[in-house]
């Protein structure tokens, strides 16, 4: 049991890693807020857990607020397509779901979660938002005005065997030529276990010489079970044009276990390369055109 709790909290304190607890969606002089973002509780099958947000109104107006419960939605916005197993938005009750806002003030929202006594173990995930319903003439008589709505994080563990397990997919540079030493790395994940994993590694790139030029540190980000997910690093190498390679190193899990990508190998060549090869294939493109026409009007 106590091997289990200690599991529970290094999975929870990994995921607060990547998400703050208060948060607030700006633009021009409207703010709303919500504290906290994220909500992660251990549940057990059929018992009924009460977790308490508030939203906050910065703004000089009354707004009013509804919300709404959907499938866990990620930092880009896009709703995931989850696995219907471990999804948790029919387990959350909101209260009050609608309400106004006055101005400079804040409201308190009860969050109920029953799951139900068959919920399967493991992670299961949702979002509540709580979005702005604005009025036609907002905004027409001043400057144009934007509310972004707010979101917490539903994260919730129901107790049960846990399991770890994740695949690495693929590493890449997303060009094999690169002009300049603006470099963007991809790297896709599968996570075939029970419960989210939050990935650490770093990117090794070394020259033709086997010279060790530069590491990077991946993006921490989430994966859900049963998901994949592709994480994007850009970053200025100040590398000098040649030929070179990366290995990825990731470490995942409680126990922190140990992904390696195979080497891959991508060229950096100078910006002004590109603009070279940009003007030959024009010209190139032009003479080949008017030889065409030539030899047309010639038959």
């Amino acid at each position: 049991m106590k091997k289990v709790k200690i599991f529970l909290l290094s999975l929870f304190l990994l995921s607060s890693n990547f998400l703050g607890k208060k948060v607030f969606a700006q633009e021009a002089d409207t703010m709303l807020g919500v504290s906290p973002t994220i909500v992660e509780e251990v549940l057990t099958p059929g018992e009924t857990n009460v977790r308490r947000v508030n939203i906050f109104n910065l703004t000089n107006r009354s707004i009013p607020i509804k919300s709404q419960v959907r499938d866990f939605v990620g930092t880009s916005d896009d709703e995931i397509d989850l696995d219907e197993s471990i999804s948790s938005k029919e387990w959350i009750n909101v209260e009050p779901a609608d309400f106004i806002l006055e101005p400079q003030s804040s409201q308190e929202v009860v969050l109920t979660i029953t799951p139900p006594i068959n919920a399967a173990p493991g992670g299961h995930y949702a979002s509540v938002f709580f979005n702005p319903v604005l009025p036609a003439d907002f905004g027409l008589n001043k400057s144009p005005k934007v509310l972004t709505r707010v979101a917490v994080q539903q994260l919730y563990l129901v107790r049960g065997e846990m399991v770890e397990k994740m695949e690495l997919g693929w590493f890449a540079t997303k060009d094999d030529i690169n002009f300049g030493s603006h470099l963007i790395f991809e790297t896709n994940y599968s996570n075939n276990g029970n419960v989210h994993i939050v990935p650490r590694g770093k990117i090794f790139v070394e020259n033709i010489f086997s010279k060790k030029n530069t590491e990077i540190d991946l993006e921490n980000k989430v994966i859900l079970p049963k998901s994949s997910r592709k994480i994007i690093k850009e970053v200025d190498s100040g590398l000098s044009m040649g030929k070179y390679r990366a290995k990825m190193t990731t470490y995942y899990g409680t126990e922190q276990k140990k992904l390696e990508s195979e080497w891959y190998e991508f060229w950096i060549l100078p910006i002004w390369w590109q603009i070279v090869l940009t003007l030959v294939l024009g010209i190139t493109m032009i003479i080949f055109i008017r030889v065409f026409k030539f030899i047309k009007n010639a038959k």
